[in-house]
């Protein structure tokens, strides 16, 4: 079971990190992607000398990120809302993960420019998630306690303030 849970962690962080790449990619200004192009053309091994420095820092800021939310989610799961009894509770926190990269593929393939709250709140993919995560939770129980409920509320407000994070923060 451990080295099945190692192995999630690590596909986790290699899919953020490329979700990560994609959506800053996309944030380029063109005058930017022209500077990055020309330095390709006239000197291509410290370019991608460079680039693969870059990569690397946000691979080791994506592991960060990736260990402080699974301590913090599993300490919330399993001391706060003492739900270690619940079916299939342990993988809640990696699908939420992995949900974080999906938003940012979200926003990279579509690219959203919402200034609308509405936006971040009812995301198609955090609504599809929470939907998910419901059924993940209550697939073999047949009670359901308040502190599912706000348990999952919870989940559910940390991922709408990731979103207006990525979706840039200014709303109307």
């Amino acid at each position: 079971m451990n080295a099945k849970i190692n192995f999630l962690s690590i596909v986790i962080i290699l899919f953020i990190t490329l979700c990560s790449v994609l959506y800053i990619s996309s944030k380029l200004p063109p005058n930017e992607i022209q500077n990055i192009q020309n330095l390709l053309l006239t000197d291509g091994i410290r370019a991608y000398s460079f680039f693969g420095l870059l990569l690397v820092l946000l691979l080791i800021s994506v592991t960060f990120i990736y260990i402080v939310s699974i301590v913090f989610l599993h300490w919330v799961t399993f001391n706060i809302f003492r739900l270690s009894k619940v079916n299939n509770i342990k993988i809640i926190p990696y699908i939420y993960l992995i949900n974080i990269g999906v938003i940012l593929l979200e926003n990279y393939f579509f690219n959203i420019k919402s200034n609308h709250l509405v936006s971040a709140f009812f995301n198609p993919v955090i609504i599809l998630w929470l939907i998910f995560t419901i059924f993940i939770m209550f697939k073999n129980s047949n009670k359901i306690y308040t502190k599912h409920i706000v348990y999952i509320m919870f989940l559910y407000v940390w991922m709408v303030l990731f979103n207006i994070f990525i979706l840039g923060g200014s709303f109307r």
